[in-house]
């Protein structure tokens, strides 16, 4: 999908989407006692909805390290 290109009527639609999943997938995993104890399913969707609606796509994953590496390091060098 091309975010640059994308409506803001889908984006906003897309983020909302992506809320329904987060408030309905713990409802979902607590009606499993095993599965509810250990496992809060409300981060993927936020997770998710962050690479979706991105404006920077990342082609592999070593772009994705070196872009959380450098966002790290800048929040290391703002606390000195």
């Amino acid at each position: 999908m091309k975010t640059k290109n994308a409506s803001p009527m889908r984006q906003l639609v897309l983020a909302a989407l992506f809320l329904a999943l987060a408030f309905v997938l713990p409802l979902l995993t607590g009606q499993v006692p095993k599965v509810g104890n250990m496992l809060c399913p409300m981060h993927f969707p936020v997770l998710l909805c962050g690479f979706v609606r991105s404006e920077k796509k990342f082609d592999s994953l070593e772009a994705l390290r070196d872009e959380i590496d450098e966002y790290l390091n800048r929040i290391e060098t703002e606390k000195k």
